[in-house]
């Protein structure tokens, strides 16, 4: 799958995935996660600010994306939630994402959809995390291993 879909493409893409034209402008802040460090198997909870930086109202998608280690197999990122807000010029909104176990797995080489250990990185911006100048990024370490049922 090298470099085929978003989720394993390496180059930069001439429109990335949430690319799109508004006459506002966002800022993303204060990303925090429930626990920097986490046990395979347990939930996630994500809370970040988004901020119309610009003089008009305008409608934002706030997308968020999982990176995981690279290991054989793993995708570069994958997108595991969005919501879309309406903020007027000024607005901010706090956001929170909760991502069960299963959406912090990946299919390994087996083809078995498994939570592995490793320092993965959590995304939240307006575009992929290469395409998104306003994003933000916070360190996620997962210890242990789990596989997931099907």
């Amino acid at each position: 799958m090298r470099n085929r879909t978003y989720r394993y493409f390496q180059g930069k893409p001439l429109y990335g995935f949430g690319y799109g034209l508004s006459y506002s402008t966002f800022e993303y802040s204060q990303l925090k996660l429930s626990q920097p460090q986490l046990k395979a198997g347990d939930d996630l909870t994500i809370t970040v600010v988004v901020r119309n930086t610009s003089g008009r109202a305008g409608d934002e998608v706030a997308e968020l994306y999982l990176e995981f280690p690279p290991t054989p197999g793993a995708p570069a990122r994958a997108l595991r939630g969005f919501e879309r807000v309406h903020l007027g010029p000024g607005e901010t909104r706090h956001l929170t994402y909760t991502l069960p176990a299963r959406d912090l797995g990946t299919v390994n080489e087996k083809g078995e959809h498994v939570v592995e250990p490793g320092e993965y990185h959590v995304f939240v911006g307006g575009a992929q995390p290469a395409d998104a100048p306003g994003g933000v990024r916070a360190r996620l370490e997962i210890s242990g291993e789990m596989k997931l049922p099907r």
